[in-house]
């Protein structure tokens, strides 16, 4: 189910983050980055909203709970769920399917790198 997928890539991305002298929190600042590495891409008016929510528990503190980011994300991905995800797996393996002109099952890096560099992106 893909609820349990994201509380799982939540959880260790909140892992990542979390306080060593407070095990059990992270500082709010981080929240967004913990979502995005859960695999998940509000789009900003959600985030905003998303980081009021956050602020808004324990008003006085610097960091917040695993379990208060998860309640809060479970709501958003109720209530929300097309300004949360974006684009299907499928949606995104086609435009990669458009690179992978052989049909191997990737891209060549420096024929990819050539690619996003015709259209302005340079990469060192």
């Amino acid at each position: 189910m893909y609820d349990e997928h994201v509380k799982a890539k939540l959880k260790t991305a909140f892992a990542i983050y979390e306080q060593k002298d407070t095990p059990g929190y992270v500082y709010k600042r981080e929240v967004p980055t913990i979502i995005r590495a859960s695999g998940l891409n509000p789009r900003e008016q959600l985030m905003g909203d998303i980081m009021k929510e956050v602020h808004s528990k324990d008003i006085e503190a610097e960091v917040i709970s695993f379990d208060n980011i998860k309640k809060i994300l479970v709501l958003a991905l109720k209530e929300r769920t097309s300004e949360v995800i974006r684009d299907s797996k499928e949606t995104i393996m086609r435009a990669f399917m458009t690179f992978d002109k052989q049909g191997l099952g990737y891209i060549n890096a420096e024929e990819f790198k050539g690619i996003l560099e015709s259209t302005g992106d340079q990469f060192s």
